[in-house]
């Protein structure tokens, strides 16, 4: 394995284009062409709902475990913060969105047909909008060697990963599981998933989590990838 500091550089790249990835597929599919049936978007608002819940707890587990470390060590985060708190009204805005029309009832009145994709899709843009830029920020400010220069500790970095999975593992696994590993790369599912994901997780765990939303995967980068 790396070293601590080239491991957490990778993990956070990694964990980036997971969520931008998708990001592009939620756009790209926000329409009703891409979602031809009522079962195909109740598919598609729990992929979304995926996405948000995913993007959420990435910040969540930064400002409560990573960024404390940073600014400990006189590295700046202002910027990066205030950046998220732009990005949490947005996030859950979509997510209560989707939340609210995969209710039973509420599910009774909208179609394919109904749907506001234009409203859901704007809303998406916006959050992209920012955080693209956010995220390529914070890889450039925050680089393996910045952290070295800083007097960060290959140990903290340890513990921050060590709290952060501890964090994850609290998670639904049918669906923080198969939307990570859906969104990797082939050479991620090497250089990351391999290396993280002990044996258990990869080859038993994550193809029975998988299927317990099959359907909402449909939509990920791995099955219908937007170019």
């Amino acid at each position: 394995m790396a070293d601590s500091f080239a491991f957490n550089e990778s993990v956070i790249r990694t964990v980036h284009n997971v969520i931008k990835r998708s990001l592009v597929q939620c756009i790209h599919n926000c329409n009703a062409a891409a979602v031809p049936s009522k079962k195909a978007l109740k598919s598609f608002l729990g992929y979304v709902d995926a996405a948000m819940d995913m993007l959420h707890h990435h910040h969540t587990n930064e400002d409560d475990v990573y960024f404390p470390v940073l600014r400990k060590s006189g590295l700046t985060t202002e910027s990066l913060s205030a950046e998220h708190e732009q990005l949490h009204p947005l996030i859950a805005d979509v997510t209560h969105v989707v939340q609210v029309y995969r209710r039973a009832q509420e599910f009774k009145t909208v179609s394919q047909d109904t749907f506001d994709f234009a409203s859901l899709k704007s809303k998406l843009e916006e959050i992209q909008r920012i955080l693209v830029p956010h995220l390529d920020k914070e890889e450039e400010e925050h680089t393996a060697q910045v952290l070295r220069d800083a007097g960060i500790k290959a140990s903290d970095l340890n513990d921050v990963h060590n709290k952060i999975s501890k964090a994850e593992q609290a998670r639904d696994p049918t669906m923080a599981l198969p939307f990570l590993y859906l969104h990797l790369t082939a050479e991620e599912k090497i250089s990351f998933w391999k290396a993280v994901m002990p044996f258990f997780v990869r080859f038993i765990l994550l193809p029975i989590v998988t299927f317990a939303h099959r359907d909402y995967w449909a939509f990920s980068y791995a099955k219908a990838p937007v170019a």
